[in-house]
Order: C-alpha cells, then sequence, then structure tokens
C-alpha cells in the first residue's frame, strides 16, 4: 500500500513516499500505512539503512522479511493499541492479532537491534483525532 525511497535533493537526502489508493480506504488504514513509512523515512535520515534492511529468511509473510519491518510492526502495533484501532484487521499488520511476532517465526530474542526500535518507538504513541 506504500513505498519510500530516499533520494538526494537540493538540501541533503529527500524522501519519497508512494501510497496506492487502497491506502486511502479510510482514516485508519491511511494512518497506519503513513505510520509505516514514516518509520521507514526515521530509519534511512538515521543512518539505520544497513541494519533495516538487513534479510531475515524465516519468516513466514513479507511483511517481516527484513530487521527494519520488524521494528516497524511492532510499532505500528503500538500504534494500532493506542488508537484503539487494534481489532479492524488492517492490511499491512502482521504483527497483532496472530499471536505477536512468534507466530510469523520471529523469536524476541533474535531481533536486538535496539536502535531501529527505540527511533520510531515515539510514532506508536501518537493518537490520532
Amino acid at each position: 500500500m506504500g513505498a519510500t525511497q530516499p533520494s538526494q535533493w537540493m538540501a541533503g537526502n529527500s524522501y519519497k513516499m508512494y501510497l496506492s489508493s487502497s491506502a486511502f480506504v479510510s482514516k485508519e488504514q491511511l494512518s497506519l500505512v503513513m505510520a509505516h513509512e514514516l518509520g521507514h523515512v526515521v530509519h534511512f535520515s538515521l543512518g539505520l539503512t544497513a541494519d533495516a534492511l538487513t534479510k531475515i529468511t524465516n519468516g513466514k509473510t513479507n511483511l517481516l522479511d527484513n530487521w527494519g519491518h520488524v521494528a516497524i510492526q511492532r510499532m505500528t502495533r503500538d500504534f494500532l493499541n493506542t488508537n484503539g484501532w487494534s481489532n479492524l484487521g488492517l492490511s499491512g499488520q502482521a504483527a497483532s492479532g496472530y499471536g505477536g511476532l512468534g507466530y510469523w517465526g520471529i523469536q524476541p530474542v533474535q531481533f536486538n537491534n535496539i536502535e531501529l526500535i527505540k527511533s520510531i518507538n515515539f510514532l506508536g504513541n501518537v493518537k490520532i483525532h
């Protein structure tokens, strides 16, 4: 539903977010997609791109294909809980409603890059009105 592309611009780095029309089906879905893509922007802008894009092969879904996506799924789980949307079944959220990351073949002890988590934690507390 979304993609983020880093690029050079006159004053340094910039980031283009591309959103598909399916991201706009509801306020909740759009908010989730934008929080997810903003997670990528934060990782890129803090120089965490290599860590974020480190592939993992044992995940059961492409929503958890790299460590950046694992951190983003944790953040968006918190974001959905903060807004009371965790039971809406929004597209793009793998970690909620399915027994957590363990269901997807990702054990919490495998994920130890605290910078990827800490850098986007604040997004999980954003309340949408």
